[in-house]
Order: C-alpha cells, then sequence, then structure tokens
C-alpha cells in the first residue's frame, strides 16, 4: 500500500519557493557563499526556485518534543516544519509566504518507502525566525 499525499499537500499549503541546494552548490557565484553566512534571495537569483504550494506549521518550544519525533530523534532548534511530497537535501533554501522569510534546511525525514512524504526542519536566521514564542 502506497499512500499519496500530494494533493492533500497542495490543497492546505501556502506559497513556497524552493532552491535546491544541489542546484546552488552547482553554481560556484554561490555555492562559496554557504558558511557562517546564509545567502539573500538577491545571491539566489542566479538559480531558478521551485514554486510549491505546500503546508508549513510553525514550532513553539511546547511542540520541541514532537519536532524530535518526527526529525527521527534528533534534537534540533527548528523554527518551522515543512511537509511536502518533494525530495530536497538539507541545507536547501525555503522562502515562505506566510512567514515572511527565508529559512534553511536542517534537517528531513522521509516516508518515501510507502508514502510521497517527505517533513523538514526549517530554521531560519535571527532576523527571520518564528515569533509565536513571543509574548
Amino acid at each position: 500500500m502506497f499512500l499519496k499525499v500530494a494533493n492533500i499537500l497542495k490543497k492546505y499549503g501556502v506559497d513556497l519557493q524552493v532552491w535546491s541546494y544541489d542546484k546552488i552548490k552547482q553554481n560556484d557565484d554561490i555555492s562559496s557563499l554557504f558558511g557562517d553566512d546564509e545567502p539573500t534571495e538577491a545571491d539566489l537569483s542566479s538559480v531558478e526556485p521551485d514554486k510549491l504550494h505546500e503546508p508549513v506549521l510553525p514550532v513553539s518550544s511546547s511542540d520541541t518534543q514532537l519536532a524530535q519525533i518526527i526529525t527521527g530523534g534528533v534534537e534540533l532548534q527548528n523554527d518551522l516544519i515543512w511537509l511536502s511530497s518533494g525530495d530536497y537535501p538539507v541545507d536547501s533554501i525555503v522562502k515562505v509566504s506566510t512567514q515572511d522569510g527565508t529559512y534553511k534546511v536542517t534537517g528531513r525525514s522521509s516516508y518515501h518507502g510507502y508514502s510521497d512524504l517527505t517533513i523538514y526542519s526549517l530554521k531560519g536566521d535571527s532576523g527571520h525566525d518564528n515569533k509565536s514564542d513571543r509574548a
């Protein structure tokens, strides 16, 4: 049995732009930017992003335990969880229209053995992190 979730994800999604790390590292102008500084959207302009419509969920401090289960027990300080039918590597860049920011994929859990679902952990920089925990 194979569980197809792609249509459900599109139905409940938000607009995303995804720059796959595989495409970024093939571009010498951008790949050198990966280090301490994250590339900006202007830096990424030479690579065409994938345009998707998939769900992105905020992670609050009370959701940390759930995030650890979803990411396979890895303790990460994430800002968002992205549910996707795509296959993107860690370090890919994701612009989330509803979160007013650009995020980096820090972890992934693939369920492709029996579904078309991958769950990604996203982390923003200090200017784009999730503000849901703040009063």
